[in-house]
C-alpha cells in the first residue's frame, strides 16, 4: 500500500514539474527529440510561403514575395497549414435579408412621446 502511494506521489510530482516547465528551454529541447504526432512532418516550410514583417510591425504570411517596404523573415520551424481561399460572398440587400428600414428622427420622437404619455397616464 505504501509503495503504491509512493509511486502515485512520484508520478504526480513529475507530471506537475513537466506541466509547469513546459515552456522552459530544456523542456522544449526534450520535447523536440520526443516522437510525437508531427514527428514525420517536414521541418522546412512549404515552397512559396513567405513570412513578411510590414513596416508597422505586423507579420503576414503570403504565397507571394513580400511587398516593397516589408522585410522577409526566415520561418523558424513548425508547420504551416494552408487552405484554398474561399470566394467572397456578396452582401445581401436589406430587403432580401428580411430587415426593415429604421424610423426617421421625427417618428422616433413621436413614438417616444406616446410611450411616455401611456406610462404617465396609467
Amino acid at each position: 500500500m505504501r509503495t503504491s502511494l509512493a509511486w502515485i506521489a512520484t508520478v504526480v510530482v513529475v507530471a506537475g514539474v513537466a506541466w509547469f516547465a513546459r515552456d522552459a528551454p530544456w523542456a522544449r529541447r526534450l520535447a523536440d527529440g520526443w516522437p510525437g504526432p508531427h514527428a514525420n512532418a517536414a521541418a522546412a516550410p512549404p515552397e512559396g510561403v513567405h513570412k513578411c514583417r510590414l513596416p508597422d510591425g505586423q507579420v503576414v504570411y503570403s504565397d507571394r514575395p513580400c511587398e516593397r517596404g516589408a522585410h522577409e523573415q526566415a520561418m523558424g520551424g513548425g508547420t504551416v497549414t494552408t487552405v484554398p481561399a474561399m470566394a467572397a460572398r456578396r452582401p445581401a440587400s436589406a430587403t432580401s435579408a428580411g430587415l426593415i428600414q429604421g424610423f426617421d428622427p421625427a417618428t422616433v420622437d413621436r413614438l417616444r412621446e406616446q410611450q411616455i404619455d401611456a406610462a404617465v397616464n396609467r
